[in-house]
Protein backbone atom coordinates (compact mmCIF):
# COMPACT_ATOMS: atom_id res chain seq x y z
CA UNK A 1 0.00 0.00 0.00
CA UNK A 2 1.60 3.21 -1.21
CA UNK A 3 1.90 6.71 0.15
CA UNK A 4 -1.30 8.72 0.63
CA UNK A 5 -3.66 5.80 -0.05
CA UNK A 6 -7.17 5.74 1.42
CA UNK A 7 -8.87 2.52 2.53
CA UNK A 8 -12.39 3.53 3.51
CA UNK A 9 -14.89 1.99 5.91
CA UNK A 10 -15.64 -1.73 5.42
CA UNK A 11 -13.51 -2.13 2.28
CA UNK A 12 -11.40 -5.27 1.79
CA UNK A 13 -8.05 -5.50 0.05
CA UNK A 14 -7.11 -9.15 -0.32
CA UNK A 15 -3.79 -11.02 -0.36
CA UNK A 16 -0.72 -10.12 -2.42
CA UNK A 17 -2.29 -6.98 -3.86
CA UNK A 18 -0.48 -3.78 -4.81
CA UNK A 19 -1.91 -0.33 -4.29
CA UNK A 20 0.14 2.51 -5.81
CA UNK A 21 0.53 5.98 -4.31
CA UNK A 22 -2.55 8.23 -3.94
CA UNK A 23 -5.07 5.53 -4.87
CA UNK A 24 -8.23 4.93 -2.89
CA UNK A 25 -10.91 2.37 -2.07
CA UNK A 26 -14.40 3.62 -1.31
CA UNK A 27 -16.61 2.33 1.50
CA UNK A 28 -17.53 -1.32 0.99
CA UNK A 29 -15.22 -1.86 -2.01
CA UNK A 30 -14.05 -5.48 -2.34
CA UNK A 31 -10.71 -6.16 -3.99
CA UNK A 32 -9.66 -9.76 -4.76
CA UNK A 33 -6.20 -11.24 -4.39
CA UNK A 34 -3.21 -10.20 -6.51
CA UNK A 35 -4.95 -7.09 -7.83
CA UNK A 36 -2.74 -4.18 -8.89
CA UNK A 37 -4.18 -0.69 -8.45
CA UNK A 38 -2.38 2.09 -10.33
CA UNK A 39 -1.38 5.54 -9.10
CA UNK A 40 -4.23 7.97 -8.40
CA UNK A 41 -6.86 5.34 -9.21
CA UNK A 42 -10.13 5.35 -7.28
CA UNK A 43 -12.45 2.41 -6.69
CA UNK A 44 -15.83 3.83 -5.65
CA UNK A 45 -18.43 2.75 -3.12
CA UNK A 46 -19.32 -0.95 -3.21
CA UNK A 47 -17.33 -1.76 -6.36
CA UNK A 48 -15.77 -5.23 -6.70
CA UNK A 49 -12.65 -6.38 -8.53
CA UNK A 50 -12.03 -10.10 -9.09
CA UNK A 51 -8.66 -11.76 -8.45
CA UNK A 52 -5.58 -11.05 -10.58
CA UNK A 53 -6.80 -7.93 -12.34
CA UNK A 54 -4.93 -4.70 -12.98
CA UNK A 55 -6.42 -1.21 -12.71
CA UNK A 56 -4.41 1.36 -14.68
CA UNK A 57 -3.20 4.69 -13.34
CA UNK A 58 -5.60 7.64 -13.13
CA UNK A 59 -8.69 5.46 -13.65
CA UNK A 60 -11.99 5.45 -11.82
CA UNK A 61 -14.16 2.39 -11.11
CA UNK A 62 -17.76 3.57 -10.64
CA UNK A 63 -19.90 2.74 -7.61
CA UNK A 64 -21.31 -0.78 -7.55
CA UNK A 65 -19.27 -1.95 -10.54
CA UNK A 66 -17.94 -5.48 -11.04
CA UNK A 67 -14.50 -5.53 -12.69
CA UNK A 68 -13.91 -8.79 -14.58
CA UNK A 69 -11.13 -7.58 -16.92
CA UNK A 70 -8.04 -5.39 -16.66
CA UNK A 71 -8.72 -1.65 -16.77
CA UNK A 72 -6.39 0.58 -18.85
CA UNK A 73 -4.95 3.92 -17.73
CA UNK A 74 -7.08 7.07 -17.52
CA UNK A 75 -10.59 5.69 -18.08
CA UNK A 76 -13.91 5.63 -16.26
CA UNK A 77 -15.43 2.15 -16.02
CA UNK A 78 -18.88 1.35 -14.70
CA UNK A 79 -21.45 -1.42 -14.60
CA UNK A 80 -21.69 -5.14 -13.92
CA UNK A 81 -19.67 -6.23 -15.73
CA UNK A 82 -17.64 -3.00 -15.79
CA UNK A 83 -17.15 -1.44 -19.22
CA UNK A 84 -15.24 1.62 -20.34
CA UNK A 85 -17.59 4.60 -20.37
CA UNK A 86 -15.06 7.20 -21.49
CA UNK A 87 -11.51 8.42 -21.10
CA UNK A 88 -10.63 10.79 -18.26
CA UNK A 89 -9.18 14.27 -18.68
CA UNK A 90 -5.89 14.94 -16.85
CA UNK A 91 -7.50 17.80 -14.86
CA UNK A 92 -10.70 15.93 -13.94
CA UNK A 93 -11.47 15.41 -10.22
CA UNK A 94 -11.49 11.84 -8.97
CA UNK A 95 -14.68 11.59 -6.94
Amino acid sequence: IGQGCILNTACTFDHEGEMADWSSLGPGAIIGGRVRIGMRTAVALGARVIHQRSLGADSLVGAGSLVLHDVPDAVLVHGAPARIIRTRRPDEPYL
